[in-house]
């Protein structure tokens, strides 16, 4: 069994929270926001992106996560989709 850590990134067209796997982090099964994800754990966020949105009403396909990574900070978190 793999350990990770979940990092919850909301859908930007319905809201609905969707659970996203880090492995570049401490990976002891913690849950964090993605506004209070640890910089070393945003840098694994993408692993099994881009995903749909799990709402079955929502359209919203290829869900990812957009940030900058500079002086060893990730900066500018985004969540994107295309429509």
């Amino acid at each position: 069994m793999g350990v990770y850590n979940t990092i919850l990134v909301e859908c930007p067209k319905c809201h609905e929270i969707l659970e996203f796997q880090t492995k570049s982090g401490s990976c002891c099964l913690k849950t964090f926001s993605l506004q209070d994800a640890p910089d070393h754990d945003m840098l694994d966020v993408n692993r099994h992106a881009p995903t749909d949105c799990y709402n079955e009403n929502c359209n919203a396909k290829n869900i990812h996560v957009n940030f900058d990574y500079k002086d060893g900070k990730v900066i500018n978190r985004t969540i994107v989709c295309d429509e």
